[in-house]
Order: C-alpha cells, then structure tokens, then sequence
C-alpha cells in the first residue's frame, strides 16, 4: 500500500503535491478550510499563471514541461500572451478552481472541503490528525496552508510576516459601478471621484487597482509605503467613494500572509541557484509602495530551488512545507508566491513523496476515522 500523506490547504501549491503524489500510487488526503479549491489564486490575488517560462523567452517555451503542461490544460483559458519580460497565461478563479477540483479527483486524492484543522500530533515518525470532519493518520504531512496554524500546533519557529505596503480587501460593489469601471469611457471619471475622495486632486495619486475577484466580488487595491493606520484610512476611504460592501479588509489580508515557517534562505541565495534542485522557476521579486508594483530580476533566466527548503526541521524528518509559508526570508517568499512556481515546487515534492514507497505508519496502531 502506498504511503498515506496529508495536505493542508488546497491552494495551487497544496494541489500540486496531491495530484503529484497521488498519480504515484500515494494515498491522499487534502484538507481545505473553505468551500473551493485554489486557494488566493481564486480569490483574485492572480489573474493569470505565471513564472512557468523562462525570462525573456523569445517563446512560451515550459520550463518544467512534465509538471506544467497536464495543469495548463486544466486551468488556462487561453493562449499564453507576452507581457513586458514574462509569459502569462489567462485564467480566472473559477476555472481555477475546477481544473484543480478535476486534476485531483482523476490522480484519486480524496478532497475534503471545509475541513478545518482542530489539533495535530506527532504519533511516531507520522502525525495524527484531528478535523473538524474526522481525524487521519498519516505518513507524511504537507503544509500548504500559508499561515501559522499549523507550525503554532506543533510547537515550530515562525518568521515574521514582512508585509507588503500592498493593502488589498474584498468588496461588494452596486451594478452601475462595475459598469462604470469596465466601460473605458466611464472609468476616468470615477477614478477622479476616487482621487478626490483620497485628497489628492493635482497631486502624484497613490496607486489603486480594481479587479474582479471571485463570485461576482471584486478586489481593491491601495498601494503605500509600508503598511500603516493611515495606509488603512486610505483604502477605507477608496471603499467608501465607491459606495462598496466590504466583505474582507485588508486586516483580514494580513493576518493571512503571516506566520510562515522561519527559514534562512535570501532572496540573493534564491536567485544565485544555478543548480535545478527540486525545479526550475522564473520570476523576479516584487514588492509594493506608493508608486505602485516595483520588481527586482534575477541575473539569470531561471533558477532552482534546494529540496532541502522544504524540510525545514531535522527532528520532524515526514514534515514539509509548501506554499506561502515555505521556510524562507519573506523576500524570497514574495518571489516564490507566484502560481507557475507555486504549481512546479508543489508538483515535484509530489513525485519525490509518491516515489518514496511504502507506508511506515501502520493505521492499525490506532484507532482513527477513515
């Protein structure tokens, strides 16, 4: 029998390392809090899939061919399209959601939607675990959760959040609203009612965004310096210009991108990777203030990634790591965040799990739920 591994979170990375697994012959639990799969990825945090061809790529050539192409067919919605350095390929949420929902079920990964993580245990070299649907005793354990819940449990070092000054919240707007932001003619005029409503009519603007998000709702986006009461004012104050129902603050944002493993590895470590590791990834470093987005690239095209990241403590050998809170500097996060990296690094720990045999935790030892 293959060995049983547990996934928390079924964001992109989460998915990855199931559907991975599980096509080799792993027994698979994935584990997600909310009623969908895809994680920040469906929530509007990504509009297309990206980092999955090298920087400047003459071609939308796949860096990672064998790990990319079966989710590409899944999850893009369109051809691949250049944008400044990079390819992007167009997606939405909920063809997100569905080609993961499909990828998974097909490799035979049992998906459990709003289970929720309640306590979690070591029981021998494996980890029990506890859920508001039931407990699981598993081989390994794979933490795709992007947050601290999970290394809080179990008693491991967290870095501190490094927040972006990128204050993002979910809202609810009227009908003549969105007409207005997607009508090219209209939208000057609101972004004006926008800038006065912000103080700074004649002024340099503080950079916004407005993108549909996930079941009609649709993501704001203030950008400042670092993240402040005042940065908070702000956006509060470009919800309210636009009339909008608030449905998750920016506090709501940050608590979410907190917490992550505590890891060593820089950005500049990260970048000079020459060797292929676990896989290959392309993208730069980004970062949010009040000009807007900012970018730092790498020297190379492409870099990888050492295996040895996502096992982040000697004395939990089954225990890995993936996703948002993968154990790095919160510099190196931001630049791994990105749903092509997310999709590669979560699929090649897939195929190292599924390879690695049988199980070695025996389920008749105890006595859990099936």
């Amino acid at each position: 029998m293959g060995r049983r591994i547990a996934v928390i979170g079924g964001g992109v990375a989460g998915c990855a390392v199931a559907w991975a697994a599980a096509r080799r012959g792993a027994e698979l639990r994935l584990y997600e809090a909310s009623d969908a799969l895809g994680g920040v990825a469906r929530q509007g945090d990504h509009r297309s899939l990206c980092g999955l061809a090298a920087i400047d790529a003459a071609q939308p050539e796949l860096l990672e061919p064998d790990l990319s192409a079966p989710w590409l067919a899944q999850v893009a919605t369109g051809a691949p399209q250049r944008r400044g350095r990079v390819w992007l390929w167009p997606s939405h949420g909920q063809a997100l959601a569905a080609g993961l929902d499909r990828l998974c079920a097909h490799a035979g990964v049992k998906i459990q939607l709003g289970s929720s993580l309640k306590s979690l245990g070591r029981h021998g070299q494996g980890y029990v675990l506890n859920l508001s649907d039931g407990s699981w005793l598993a081989d390994d354990l794979v933490d795709a959760s992007g947050g601290g819940e999970v290394a809080a449990m179990l008693d491991l070092a967290q870095r501190s959040a490094g927040q972006w000054g990128a204050l993002r919240g979910t809202i609810a707007l009227a009908p003549d609203l969105v007409t207005a932001w997607c009508d090219p003619q209209q939208r000057p005029a609101l972004l004006r009612r926008l800038y006065r409503a912000l103080g700074k009519e004649g002024a340099q603007p503080p950079a916004l965004s407005l993108e549909p998000a996930d079941q009609g709702l649709w993501q704001l986006g203030v950008d400042a310096a670092s993240w402040s009461e005042v940065a908070l004012a702000k956006w509060q104050v470009a919800a309210q210009a636009l009339e909008a129902r608030v449905v998750q603050g920016p506090q709501e944002f940050v608590s979410r991108d907190g917490g992550g493993h505590a890891g060593e590895l820089s950005l500049d470590q990260l970048f000079a990777q020459e060797q292929r590791g676990l896989c290959w990834l392309a993208w730069p470093y980004e970062w949010h203030d009040a000009g807007g987005v900012r970018w730092r690239w790498p020297s190379r095209a492409f870099y990888g990634l050492p295996p040895t990241v996502l096992q982040p403590y000697a004395d939990h050998p089954q225990f890995y790591a993936i996703g948002r809170g993968m154990a790095v500097s919160p510099a190196a996060a931001a630049a791994l965040r990105v749903t092509g990296s997310a999709w590669h690094i979560g699929a090649a720990l897939g195929q190292r799990l599924g390879n690695q045999g049988e199980r070695k935790t025996g389920a008749q030892i105890l006595r859990v739920s099936q």
